[in-house]
């Protein structure tokens, strides 16, 4: 009996088979969570990407000030100077009435002339450069506070103290006259009187270029020809420029103070005698400086 109901209980009672394991879906999920996770990162480095920096252009170099005097000014430029004048010095040997004289600035040392190999160079401290420049002479720069005059002086040595050797005369270029065409019946009577009084004024010795003696026949404040006929009678003086530049160089000589550039300067000045610098130069190694 016992035996029976043994078995029948093992009969009725069933297995419970095992449970399944959701592998395939939990592999899934993580998948989905791994590409939520990566999309948020991206958005978030994707709107935060840090700005690239431009880097600043280098500074310019600041421009170094000039010097207070006009020496310092051409020893910053390489000259070595040769002398140099204060205000009142400088004044006394311009020539009265040049238009730069009331701008010069005050000082012990506001005009100065140096050489450099075989260049020489002025320079003359101003108070208004604006201004000094309007008024400077065409043979003058505006280089800051300074007007500067600077020239090649090919044929005498910086060191040199006594004058070049004279250039021959037969080198000395023809005059103009040479190349003028003659008038065809002589000359009109306005014309032999504009070369009367253009020989008179080289009888004088004085010595007058030939821009400046053409001014002078026909300035309303000299003896008023029409520039055409006082160019006609400047042409045909038969004078030699070079010889009047001398005698030029020769009369500021005796006012005393005059470098060699500062006489060059004021015989080639269009506000001076009016020379060309060749013929100045000539005239100057004429004279011993």
């Amino acid at each position: 009996m016992s035996d029976t109901t043994t078995t029948q209980t093992s009969a009725d009672q069933t297995p419970t088979p095992p449970r399944k394991r959701h592998r395939v879906r939990n592999t899934v999920l993580v998948l989905l969570a791994l590409s939520a996770i990566g999309g948020i990162a991206s958005a978030a480095s994707g709107g935060s990407h840090p700005a690239t920096a431009t880097p600043a252009p280098p500074a310019s170099p600041a421009k170094p000030a000039q010097s207070a005097t006009a020496s310092g000014y051409l020893t910053a430029h390489g000259y070595t100077v040769v002398q140099h004048f204060s205000r009142a010095e400088w004044l006394a040997k311009l020539t009265p009435g040049t238009a730069y004289a009331k701008y010069l600035a005050a000082g012990s040392d506001v005009a100065a002339d140096g050489l450099k190999g075989s260049k020489v160079e002025f320079a003359i401290k101003v108070s208004d450069p604006a201004a000094a420049a309007s008024v400077a002479t065409s043979s003058m720069t505006l280089d800051g506070t300074y007007l500067v005059s600077s020239m090649t002086m090919p044929t005498t040595s910086p060191s040199a103290s006594s004058p070049a050797p004279a250039a021959p005369a037969s080198t000395a270029p023809a005059a103009p006259a040479t190349s003028a065409p003659a008038a065809p019946a002589g000359p009109t009577v306005s014309q032999q009187q504009a070369l009367d009084s253009a020989k008179s004024y080289l009888d004088m010795g004085t010595g007058f270029s030939r821009a400046g003696l053409i001014d002078q026949l026909s300035s309303s404040a000299g003896d008023q020809f029409s520039v055409a006929d006082a160019t006609w009678a400047v042409d045909h003086s038969g004078a030699d420029w070079y010889a009047q530049a001398v005698m030029s160089a020769k009369g500021y000589m005796k006012m005393g103070g005059f470098s060699r550039a500062s006489l060059i300067d004021q015989l080639t000045s269009s506000a001076g005698e009016q020379f060309t610098l060749a013929q100045a130069t000539y005239a100057v190694n004429q004279v011993g400086l």
